[in-house]
């Protein structure tokens, strides 16, 4: 078994094997994405050992032409950032991963991409809109004055995940060019939670 990946792309399993996909963990598959030249760690984090995000991205493993290969940014995994659960009115939001660097283009009110949630036991419909990651492998998407029920459930992933969908003409890009996948649905499911 090789210890990267160069197809099926969309999987956290490409990424190099020896990082882990602990959000916690200063090595992650999260901060690793494909460019030309192959898997690479983002500049301006720890594992990287320097904290400035303008420095080159350094090359984990070398893969001449990988971006290409790929043929087009694929979700690779997503994650809710809110941390607070008790009831209450509040923002939530949520951030989705990529294989790829990816580039929002017109993200404004009318041209946003949008992420709608799967809900359940009262949660109200949420749909999260672009808030924030182009010109990295991460994008945020959030929602204000959400009403957050105890015991209520909002989903994103998973096997039913829903696509990233937009408001109008809108997209999501790779370097390329080339359009991204933006189903979830190869993705562990995020699920939040409202708490008494």
């Amino acid at each position: 078994m090789s210890l990267w990946g160069k197809t099926a792309a969309g999987t956290q399993a490409q990424k190099p094997k020896w990082l882990s996909t602990d959000e916690d963990s200063e090595f992650k598959k999260q901060n690793v994405f494909a460019q030309t030249a192959g898997w690479a760690q983002s500049a301006g984090t720890k594992a990287s050992g320097n904290d400035n995000t303008g420095a080159q991205e350094e090359i984990l493993a070398c893969v001449g032409g990988l971006s290409t290969t790929l043929a087009g940014a694929s979700v690779t995994s997503v994650r809710w950032t809110t941390t607070a659960t008790a009831a209450a009115t509040r923002t939530v939001t949520a951030q989705v991963t990529f294989d790829e660097q990816v580039t929002v283009t017109a993200p404004n009110a009318s041209n946003e991409p949008r992420i709608v949630c799967a809900v359940a036991s009262s949660f109200p419909a949420t749909t999260l809109s672009y808030a924030s990651g182009t010109g990295t492998n991460r994008l945020t998407f959030s929602k204000a004055s959400v009403a957050v029920n105890n015991g209520g459930t909002c989903s994103i992933g998973g096997g039913s995940g829903a696509a990233i969908t937009y408001a109008g003409t809108g997209a999501i890009v790779d370097q390329d060019g080339t359009a991204a996948t933006v189903a979830t649905t190869g993705t562990t499911i995020a699920t939040y939670t409202g708490t008494a």
